[in-house]
């Protein structure tokens, strides 16, 4: 059997000193700090969320007051989904040189400025209907190239932050909150003001608010930089330590080599993104308009009924917990999907008078919550195999996915509504899409290395184990080198 002694000996590089400094560093991250780091990076997060859902929340009364189609409401949304294709790659790039202080105030910049001229289009009484419309498209396109690449900021500051399966609990967190804070405050408090002006001048004031709160992110990140070096010291994934801290030593994989070398599981699970996630933030924008007309809501009350989907997404970190646990990633997913089908396709086909709005979205959103995480940790798995560092350009293809769907979806909604005059047939779409992506969903599993996605939990193949050899020197040993010997049929103790 190989002895501790042994497997020390196997490796190449031994990284003592940033174990060392990680645990001299003078701050501990504890649950609590953990907790608190991840819901202000959710909160300066959710400016994007809840400025991409402005015209949802103000659908009725935008029609109203400007005269604008459902299919021209839906150019808005198109409008916001064209500069996320190039945004996200070039924000990931600046990242890198600029640091995520300076790419965040200028992300957070560009959704204030871009709320901001649609707010002045608003209270402009020389611009007509049509007039309007083209400079929210302007500010729309500015709030867009900001938004998506600000969500790609919340994934590279959980990933600074936090490793391994803390990593997913982080995202988990973050994601909640900027989904209750950005996305269901916004279909509660928006359509609460009784002038439309009053509206979208609160919507300036919460991007405002949320580059301020960028500020006290700064602080708490000059409060933990010991933590936050020591980090960077030791590795921001964990795997293949000894590799990152000798750089020159290691050849590096090309952009494109890593592309071509994603399995078919990565791209199809990004087609399960286009369908189901998409789902999720276009199906909202278009049901205040539908909810008043189907079932007689008032403004107030369809804005308070679509925001329970997104106070429902608040159950992700739980649903998290539960599949870092014990796994079944891919069965949930898939169950989701289907579920989430019916009950729109119930939506279309029940009478109103038989069927509650209120208990169809409070289950949409719960399934959703189960959804959304398991989807973007399932494709983070997907890329493991992958030779080189393919997290930037796995979540740059990711947003590209999830943006076609943003273009398409939103605007298929809006001319179907426009084609035949009333807003009934959306869920029957909305059905369709999560059909086909519960089909997607069950071909991962027929694809090669689709088994194993059911036995995920957490993020077994990147954590390391911090041990000690017999004279006390701390070392990082990559599991995944210990488990090719289990594989191997050879035995070894430590």
């Amino acid at each position: 059997p190989f002895s501790a002694e042994t497997c020390l000996a196997s490796c190449s590089r031994t990284p003592v000193a940033p174990v060392r400094r990680m645990w001299q560093s003078g701050v501990e991250m504890t649950w609590g700090r953990a907790v608190a780091v991840s819901c202000l990076i959710g909160v300066i997060a959710s400016s994007a969320y809840f400025a991409y859902h402005e015209p949802g929340a103000l659908e009725t009364s935008m029609e109203a007051e400007y005269g604008w189609t459902p299919a021209q409401l839906g150019l808005l949304f198109t409008a916001y989904s064209i500069p996320p294709f190039w945004m996200t790659v070039i924000a990931g790039a600046l990242m890198s040189k600029c640091g995520l202080k300076m790419v965040g105030a200028t992300l957070l910049a560009l959704i204030a400025s871009g709320t901001l001229i649609g707010a002045l289009a608003s209270s402009s009484s020389a611009l007509s209907g049509t007039g309007k419309l083209y400079v929210w498209m302007v500010g729309r396109f500015l709030v867009g190239a900001g938004g998506e690449a600000l969500v790609t900021w919340q994934q590279a500051a959980c990933t600074i932050w936090f490793h391994g399966e803390h990593l997913g609990k982080a995202m988990a967190t973050a994601l909640s909150v900027q989904q209750v804070v950005g996305s269901a405050l916004s279909f509660v408090v928006l359509p609460a003001f009784p002038e439309l002006t009053h509206a979208v001048w609160a919507a300036v004031a919460f991007c405002t608010g949320c580059l301020a709160c960028l500020g006290l992110y700064v602080l708490v990140e000059r409060a933990h930089q010991p933590y936050l070096d020591a980090r960077a010291a030791a590795g921001s994934h964990g795997d293949d330590i000894y590799e990152k801290l000798d750089d020159e030593d290691t050849p590096r994989t090309g952009t494109w080599a890593m592309v071509r070398a994603m399995p078919a599981l990565f791209w199809a699970q990004n087609v399960l993104i286009f369908l189901d996630v998409t789902v999720l933030y276009s199906s909202a924008n278009f049901f205040p308009d539908w909810l008043q007309e189907v079932y007689g809501m008032s403004v107030h009350d369809a804005g308070m009924c679509t925001s329970l989907i997104y106070w429902m997404v608040a159950l992700a970190p739980l649903a998290g917990a539960l599949t870092d646990r014990y796994g079944y990633r891919l069965v949930v997913q898939t169950v989701a999907s289907l579920a989430i089908g019916v009950v729109f396709l119930m939506l279309y086909l029940v009478p109103p008078n038989l069927l509650s709005p209120v208990i169809a979205l409070v289950l949409i959103g719960v399934l959703f919550s189960c959804i959304e995480y398991n989807a973007y940790c399932l494709l983070e798995v997907t890329w493991s195999s992958v030779p080189g560092d393919p997290e930037g350009i796995g979540f740059g293809i990711m947003g590209i996915a999830l943006n076609l769907g943003l273009v398409s979806l939103p605007e298929l909604t809006g001319v179907l509504a426009t084609a035949t005059g009333t807003t009934r047939h959306q869920n029957l779409l909305f059905a369709l899409w999560m059909f086909a992506g519960a089909g997607v969903s069950l071909l991962e599993r027929c694809l090669p290395g689709g088994q194993r996605l059911n036995n995920v939990a957490g993020v077994p193949e990147r954590v390391e184990h911090v041990v000690k050899s017999p004279v006390g020197t701390p070392c990082i040993l990559n599991v995944q080198w210990l488990e090719g010997l289990v594989a191997n049929g050879e035995k070894f103790e430590l």
